[in-house]
């Protein structure tokens, strides 16, 4: 079974270097973003699943965070 990994941020300057790094080394990778539809090179990783919204929203943070086994709340 892969882990997934959750990480907010991940259209920032350090989950541009991230969220790569983990997709590449064989995680399932959940991220939250704004505007996904501004970053394409997101949408082009393998493993990445893109949540559309803001960490100041708790419900969609809580339904986010279900079946990962890190989280990277900041």
């Amino acid at each position: 079974m892969t882990d997934t990994v959750f990480v907010t941020g991940g259209t920032g300057h350090l989950g541009r270097s991230l969220l790569p790094l983990l997709a590449q080394s064989g995680f399932r990778v959940r991220t939250l973003t704004r505007r996904p539809q501004d970053h394409a090179w997101l949408q082009a990783l393998p493993n990445v699943e893109i949540i559309s919204g803001a960490v100041e929203d708790a419900a969609l943070m809580n339904k986010a965070v279900v079946g990962c086994r890190y989280v990277d709340r900041k």
